[in-house]
């Protein structure tokens, strides 16, 4: 008996993992299409598109608007989050999360989770974009997520 099993063959079980794995090796992190970023005043705008993150594509479905007004000075960034202890099924998918995280230096920001999450892990997460801030608004976008092309 051999100690192989086929993937993407008739008949033998497929997972989103395996798919994933074959995506990470070929495309890293970030914007397929869409998911532009804009701002005004302290809201920070992102477009709707497709990510990929971990070799998993995720849809961001429309417009979304995030309040950055929690600091004055410093800097916020929009992490987005898979974790795949929360829910997904055919009628509800709550496996990516979004956040905003606030520093007075991008050096104070916390490190990021960023387990294996096709072979065994749980977590992965990934900075949309960074924001600069002072008191009045964002004052500039300067670490947005790369678009990519495969």
């Amino acid at each position: 008996m051999s100690n192989f099993t086929g993937v993407t063959f008739a008949n033998q079980h497929f997972s989103p993992a395996d798919d994933a794995m074959v995506r990470r090796a070929i495309l890293p992190d970030g914007i397929l299409t869409g998911c532009d970023f804009a701002y005004s005043g302290f809201s920070l705008t992102m477009t709707e598109g497709y990510l990929i993150l971990c070799g998993r594509q995720i849809k961001h479905t429309e417009t979304q608007n995030w309040d950055l007004s929690g600091k004055n000075f410093g800097f916020a960034r929009l992490v987005l989050t898979i974790d795949l202890s929360r829910t997904s099924t055919q009628t509800e998918f709550d496996q990516v999360v979004d956040t905003v995280e606030y520093a007075d230096t991008l050096a104070a920001f916390p490190d990021l989770v960023q387990e294996d999450i096709n072979i065994g892990g749980t977590k992965y997460q990934v900075v949309a974009c960074i924001a600069s801030l002072n008191s009045s608004a964002i004052s500039g976008i300067i670490d947005p997520m790369e678009k990519i092309s495969g």
